[in-house]
């Protein structure tokens, strides 16, 4: 009698977690309560030193899958989750976040209409405490809607400044990330890991979702809001350098992409005016003459000062 093969899931949910003792089970509950059943949810305990590989073991699923790892950051979690996911798709969630009611339901509807190979969509922010919600937060919000070219989306995305690299706020093909790996022990990630994906990709087909399947928590002490720190700081010059070698490498001429790259080196002099370290001055000096900054981009990396008069002038008038 000839077995019978099983197929892949729909979707493969890949959770890295580390120390999330308060919010893991609200966010395991968010995709176990979903009404389209077909995935597989691929949980990496990443050396978690609290009471998160207790909380896992208490979910009876035969969809969780537990993998346990000496704790070595979110970056090898996620890769550890990638080695492993048997999904058409794949979805990566914080384990400090939650997705949306009937957002598989959703992402499943479209593909039924296309396979397309990658799907975007929004994201909802909601605050732990009153005084973060005061401060405001970033929209992940896309302008774009509708079906688009992989490429084309990354530059018209840019233009209007509404570019999110979340690798929370898309799902991707599992055939097209082509072994691709997040950088291991850096903070941002997702920066060469969406551009990889992107340029590997180019005429990929994609569908911008008009609806919010991410449910993004801020909180105090997570790497978005906790004090910037040179980890931040290497963060970014490390995935300057990946992307700089990247774009000769592949011959990459692109404006979007050196603006992107720009974007990423004005960001690094951003952090480097708030920590104190001896180190970001050289390693700022490595990009100065990067010819992808504007004008207004130089003047501001060459004369720090202006800049500052600049923000504090317009906080007078503001005042």
């Amino acid at each position: 009698m000839k077995s019978i093969q099983k197929s892949p899931p729909k979707f493969s949910i890949i959770v890295p977690i580390y120390n999330v003792e308060s919010f893991l089970k609200e966010c395991i509950d968010s995709v176990l309560l979903q009404d389209f059943q077909d995935y597989e949810l691929i949980c990496i305990n990443d050396g978690s030193t609290d009471n998160s590989l207790e909380i896992l073991k208490t979910f009876s699923d035969s969809r969780i899958k537990i993998i346990n790892q000496e704790n070595q950051g979110l970056s090898c979690a996620r890769n550890a989750g990638l080695d492993v996911a048997s999904g058409e798709y794949i979805w990566f969630i914080d384990s400090d976040d939650k997705i949306a009611e009937h957002s598989l339901r959703e992402l499943k509807k479209l593909i039924d209409q296309k396979p397309y190979d990658l799907i975007f969509f929004n994201a909802k922010v909601f605050f732990d405490n009153k005084e973060l919600e005061e401060k405001g937060w970033f929209e992940y919000k896309r302008s774009s809607i509708g079906e688009i070219q992989s490429v084309n989306f990354f530059e018209k995305e840019t233009i209007n400044k509404s570019l999110i690299v979340s690798a929370c706020c898309y799902s991707f093909k599992r055939e097209i990330y082509h072994n691709l790996r997040f950088i291991p022990d850096i903070y941002h990630e997702d920066n060469p890991f969406f551009i990889h994906l992107i340029f590997k990709n180019q005429n990929a087909s994609c569908y911008i979702l008009d609806k919010e399947l991410f449910l993004r928590r801020v909180r105090d002490n997570s790497i978005m809001t906790s004090k910037k720190s040179l980890k931040h700081f290497l963060g970014y010059s490390t995935s300057i350098q990946e992307l700089l070698e990247y774009k000769h490498r592949n011959n990459i001429n692109n404006i979007y992409y050196d603006q992107f790259l720009s974007n990423l080196i004005m960001g690094l002099f951003h952090i480097s005016k708030q920590i104190d370290s001896n180190s970001c001055e050289f390693e700022l000096n490595k990009y100065k003459s990067f010819n992808g900054l504007s004008f207004k981009q130089k003047i501001a990396f060459r004369f720090p000062w202006i800049l500052t008069f600049y923000h504090f002038a317009k906080k007078l008038i503001k005042n």
